[in-house]
């Protein structure tokens, strides 16, 4: 047993472009792999870069496949351009190098059958919240903010706690504001309690049966 460097491979390229190790096959192989890394316990790993402790590729006991970068951005490319990164603080952008958020897609984004966004195909539902799951609150706030950067301002949409589906004004800061409920309409309100015709006129409880 020894705690020493068993191969060490040196060179330089001296104006090559050959790499400094390659492995060709030249038969047929009964293996699988062009280079198989066994650890001892939970260890086998690859270093990608010796002066950059952080730049490996490994797998642990529990078979999990881990990629690890140091401080920068893990990067991945397809034909010659980046597709996807994972920034150094744990963001995703997919499609475009961006100093992205939680998650960034350029165009389209479609998740499962519930979540269509932009121009995904095929379209999909939107489901926000859930009725069954304690302190589920779900909104939608609107911001919008003039190209001139003089008029900015929030719309909300959502439930009260009283279950009014409401719609108001929302302040003018990006974070929490006060709620204007300037449309509120309560969940036993009977079908069709506004009607707005092709005609543009104007109907109130026209779905309404009671006296």
């Amino acid at each position: 047993f020894s705690t020493a460097t068993k191969m060490n491979i040196k060179g330089g390229s001296n104006g090559y472009s050959e790499p400094l190790v390659r492995i060709e096959q030249t038969i047929g192989w009964n293996g699988n792999y062009a280079l198989q890394v066994v650890g001892f316990s939970d260890f086998g790993g690859v270093r990608i870069n010796g002066a950059d402790t952080g730049n490996t590729i490994f797998t642990t006991g529990n078979n999990d496949m881990g990629f690890t970068t140091n401080a920068g951005a893990m990067k991945f490319a397809v034909n010659g351009a980046e597709r996807m990164r994972i920034t150094n603080a744990g963001n995703v952008s997919c499609t475009e190098s961006i100093g992205c958020k939680g998650i960034s897609t350029s165009g389209g984004a479609l998740i499962g059958t519930y979540l269509g966004i932009a121009n995904s195909s095929p379209q999909s539902m939107l489901h926000l919240g859930n009725c069954e799951v304690a302190g589920s609150a779900p909104v939608i706030v609107f911001g919008k903010k003039l190209a001139s950067g003089t008029g900015y301002r929030n719309a909300f949409m959502g439930y009260t706690d009283e279950f009014f589906f409401v719609i108001g004004d929302y302040g003018n800061t990006n974070g929490t504001n006060t709620l204007t409920q300037q449309v509120a309409i309560q969940y036993s309100a009977p079908a069709i309690s506004l009607l707005i015709n092709s005609y543009g006129i104007v109907a109130m409880q026209y779905g309404y049966t009671g006296e």
